[in-house]
């Protein structure tokens, strides 16, 4: 048996009415969905506009479901994959990991595996490692050292670059400059298996693009 459900209208472009206190049905109020006139049980209730939940779902294309037991209504869009509304959180571990390479140096205190990454409140989420950074120019030189530009191979065997998403944590250093930032690698693959990563880093340079330091592999577990 189909439980009648009725919703206030309050969308601009369906229906506005404005009557007296009271309950009755509204037969002179026709319903528009996308155009079409619906033929629907329209009431009138303390001066705001009611009409079956059902009839407007289905109008759309939704599936409409009530579970007497648990007293829910359940509405699904036309070919809604209800394991998509799974959302794993993100998992974040704590390191103490240091990287140095010449003058330069980079403290990681944080990795996190986020399944929703969003660089803006503007872009679309990705999966992503996501690396709590600090890095320094011990010297009193200008060095250059690109290390959002370097490369992390996951244990589960995925190579990827940190360069889109990343903040600005590298780049140019006047002498004795930190900065402070998220290191950010896209994940193409199953984030819930990264358990362990390699973080390679190339050596920075001098002002005149000579190398100052060497090439650094670090490994990081996730624990």
């Amino acid at each position: 048996m189909k439980k009648k459900l009725l919703i206030a209208l309050g969308l601009s472009g369906i229906i506005a009415a404005s009557v007296a206190v009271g309950a009755y049905a509204a037969s002179d109020i026709k319903l528009f969905i996308n155009g079409k006139l619906i033929n629907a049980d329209l009431q009138i209730v303390d001066g705001s506009s009611y009409v079956p939940l059902r009839v407007v779902s289905e109008s759309l294309g939704a599936d409409v479901k009530w579970d007497g037991d648990k007293r829910e209504i359940s509405i699904s869009a036309k070919g809604f994959d209800p394991n998509s509304a799974i959302v794993t959180p993100s998992k974040s571990y704590n390191v103490k990991v240091n990287v140095t390479s010449g003058p330069m140096t980079m403290d990681i205190s944080k990795v996190t595996l986020d399944p929703a990454y969003k660089s803006n409140q503007y872009s679309q989420p990705i999966k992503a490692v996501v690396l709590d950074v600090k890095t320094e120019n011990t010297s009193n030189e200008t060095l250059n050292w690109y290390v959002t530009q370097d490369k992390i191979v996951t244990n589960t065997k995925e190579q990827v670059s940190g360069y889109l998403y990343s903040e600005q944590v590298d780049g140019e250093f006047i002498g004795k400059v930190v900065k402070t930032g998220k290191i950010v690698f896209e994940i193409k693959g199953d984030l819930t298996s990264i358990t362990s990563l390699n973080y390679v880093v190339e050596g920075p340079s001098d002002k005149n693009y000579k190398r100052v330091g060497e090439t650094k592999t670090t490994e990081i577990i996730l624990k």
